[in-house]
């Protein structure tokens, strides 16, 4: 996974970044084999709606195998899920799931 900052309208204060809607939040990845599911789902589970934070998971599966994740995901999590898209931007309070291909997204800064 690459990622890229996007071009964003810049503010010295912190205040005029959030109006902007541009403030920082983490990007936490995590990565598993597939026995890793159920430690994706108590993690999901466990964690409110409202965290801040971007969630990116990468399960490793075989190419040829046709990934179910992001569906089996968002039955745990009232966050969105979806899988990451070339060109995609990140954003606060999502599940992204990266397949074996690699993708560009796009963090705000």
């Amino acid at each position: 996974m690459r990622c890229r900052p996007t071009a964003a309208p810049r503010s010295d204060s912190k205040s005029g970044r959030e109006k902007q809607g541009q403030t920082e939040f983490p990007i936490v990845g995590m990565g598993a084999s597939a026995g890793g599911y159920e430690a994706f789902v108590q993690l999901l589970q466990a964690l409110p709606a409202n965290t801040g934070m971007a969630f990116v998971f990468v399960m490793h599966l075989e190419p040829e195998h046709k990934s179910m994740l992001a569906k089996l995901l968002s039955n745990v999590t009232p966050m969105p899920v979806s899988e990451a898209r070339n060109g995609q931007e990140v954003e606060r309070n999502h599940v992204y799931v990266l397949n074996t291909a690699p993708v560009e997204v796009l963090i705000p800064t």
